[in-house]
């Protein structure tokens, strides 16, 4: 029995030797000067969105980038009157050559006669290395700055929310 106790020990140890370093493995494969490029191009693309000028954040997208992607970004940027804000999350390693950074932002803006506003909703970039660089290969910021977003989302509350609350309210009682 001592045996035993002593044997389950050593495996538990082990296993959570494990759980704890394997995640730490995975996040330390990412250079510090690799985070700090990508943390510095997450600024520069606030900053653009900010300013109504597509030209700083196009000089990040990667060669590999959908076309979408960039006149997706000129359309919902230039000329447009945006505070836009991104907070980090995470960035984790997906391949050797990719990085995934996910995170929440808030944004707010004027469409027309209308105003809109945005807060705490995740967005994600993934940044791939291209000639020593990392450049934007995909996201999906540039789809939720905007106020049809802003309206689409409401009216998938109206659409499943209220139904939801009608159909289950009598349950509730």
């Amino acid at each position: 029995i001592i045996f035993i106790k002593s044997m389950m020990k050593r495996l538990l140890f082990l296993n959570l030797l494990i759980i704890t370093l394997v995640p730490l493995s995975v996040f330390a494969s990412i250079q510090p000067a690799d985070e700090q490029e990508i943390r510095a191009d997450i600024s520069i693309i606030q900053q653009a969105v900010n300013n109504s000028d597509s030209k700083e954040i196009i000089k990040l997208i990667s060669p590999h980038a959908l076309p979408e992607l960039s006149q997706t970004i000129k359309g919902n940027v230039d000329g447009k009157s945006i505070l836009y804000y991104q907070n980090i999350n995470s960035i984790e390693e997906e391949s050797t050559d990719k990085i995934k950074v996910t995170g929440i932002f808030s944004a707010s803006g004027q469409n027309g006669a209308q105003n809109w506003d945005i807060n705490g909703l995740e967005n994600y970039f993934i940044f791939e290395k291209v000639d020593g660089k990392w450049l934007l290969i995909e996201s999906d910021f540039q789809n939720k700055l905007n106020a049809d977003y802003v309206f689409h989302m409401i009216g998938k509350i109206f659409k499943y929310g209220i139904p939801a609350v009608i159909i289950l309210f009598p349950l509730m009682i």
